[in-house]
């Protein structure tokens, strides 16, 4: 068996700094976009204001991560024999914008001739923009390790969500004054088309990164699902804490259960208008910012397990007090708790997929690794959208979520964050100190 050889170009410095500085604000756009269409906070109460069904509403704040994480592994193969990632991420990349554009131009000249049709094109264009975007996504995280080296993953990662959230603020103040001003489908269609404005930017900011250390052309062994699966779970028996890893991420999946119902209750139980999911996408905002800050400080330094522990045990809080709270500023805490126990979880996991990832099938463990969460959010979906019609469902949501997320820190505790306890002899490793 070969394993493929680094193309060792001479690497300039400001080649990574420039990649470095170029994937944050990428990401950071790309991110902040989303965030006028917040899956936690805008789409709920946007699917629910437009007459669309419990289970509508209660697929909404999981059809983003289903999408990315579902394709990867059927490109996976593909993206192995693949020596340049950037062609096939840009190709894509344009494709999964367009949804966002047709859909607010609809919404706005037709949404309120078609409401059903509105409801349920609003519904699908996440999935789509996703699984597009999934098709590349094994191609994409490829692509970041061998551009960024990978003592600056949690930094680059934290930063990324610290500039998505100064545009979540900025976006939590838009809305509010947007769906005042233009409520219904015209307001939600004009959140679609800024989403894919900014969007535009991504890709424009992201056609500019350098890809390099390409691998030479090497023959391997047959790229295939089965030799693919072989490696994985080799490591999986080697090193006990990928599989707790696995664990925590899928059992944290389960908050995903509770939040659908999150911002239509804050509304119902406050009496104010829609234009409320516009602070608390604000109060989000904030938890994300502080939690990356904690995340990209002590990540780079110490690993991200504490600042994950951290968040689970805050997220926890919140659902404990989304049990009582009827007041306007109970529901800010839920969701700066939510924020801050997302970002530290979105953080701490891209990280340590990247720590866990052996050099040899790179591609293919970062598929299955998205693969294997998809269980958990399908099972979130179907939970959630069957308690949209069980008289004291919001309980019961907060029941499962809270006992996973608890379930989710005992097996974190348990792990050792392979950023310290690294042994894993990463071919690239030794390239990338040297590069940097």
């Amino acid at each position: 068996m070969q394993h493929p050889h680094i193309h060792n170009t001479p690497e300039k410095p400001e080649y990574l700094r420039r990649n470095y500085l170029l994937v944050v604000i990428e990401g950071g756009f790309f991110m902040g976009s989303l965030q006028f269409l917040s899956m936690e906070a805008v789409m709920p109460s946007m699917l629910h204001e437009m007459g669309g069904p419990g289970w509508a509403v209660s697929f909404s704040s999981s059809l983003f991560i289903l999408g990315f994480t579902w394709p990867q592994i059927l490109s996976a193969i593909w993206v192995e024999r693949m020596r340049r990632m950037k062609p096939l991420i840009m190709t894509l990349g344009v494709i999964q914008r367009l949804p966002y554009l047709l859909t607010g131009l609809f919404l706005i000249f037709y949404g309120r001739e078609y409401p059903t049709t509105a409801l349920y094109v609003a519904l699908a264009t996440p999935f789509l923009m996703s699984s597009v975007g999934g098709l590349q996504g094994s191609a994409y995280f490829e692509l970041i390790s061998r551009m960024i080296p990978i003592r600056r993953n949690a930094s680059m990662w934290a930063l990324r969500n610290l500039m998505m959230a100064v545009f979540g603020i900025c976006a939590g103040l838009i809305i509010r004054e947007l769906l005042d001003a233009y409520p219904g489908s015209t307001g939600y269609g004009v959140l679609h088309l800024i989403t894919f404005c900014m969007m535009i930017v991504s890709i424009i900011m992201f056609s500019r990164v350098r890809e390099t250390n390409i691998p030479d052309i090497v023959k391997q062994d047959p790229v295939c699902f089965r030799s693919g699966f072989a490696v994985f779970f080799k490591q999986w028996r080697e090193n006990p804490s990928l599989g707790r890893f696995v664990i925590t991420r899928m059992l944290f999946i389960l908050i995903f259960i509770l939040i659908p119902f999150l911002s239509v209750r804050a509304i119902d139980k406050t009496g104010q208008p829609a234009s409320l999911v516009g602070i608390m996408v604000t109060a989000q905002m904030i938890g994300y910012i502080a939690g990356n800050l904690l995340s990209g400080y002590l990540g780079d330094r110490f690993g991200v397990k504490k600042p994950m522990l951290l968040g689970r045990i805050l997220m926890i809080t919140g659902i404990l007090a989304a049990t009582f709270s009827v007041q306007v500023w109970q529901f800010l805490y839920i969701f700066f708790c939510l924020g801050f126990g997302l970002s530290t979880a979105q953080v701490g996991d891209l990280t340590m997929v990247f720590d866990f990832a052996p050099a040899y099938r790179r591609k293919f463990f970062f598929a299955v690794m998205a693969l294997l969460i998809v269980p958990g959010v399908l099972s979130a979906i179907i939970i959630s959208a069957v308690l949209q019609y069980v008289s004291n469902g919001f309980t019961i949501a907060c029941a499962i979520s809270g006992v996973g997320c608890a379930a989710s820190l005992f097996y974190l505790l348990r792990l050792r964050d392979p950023r310290l306890h690294n042994h894993s002899g990463d071919l690239l490793e030794q390239f990338r100190q040297t590069a940097d």
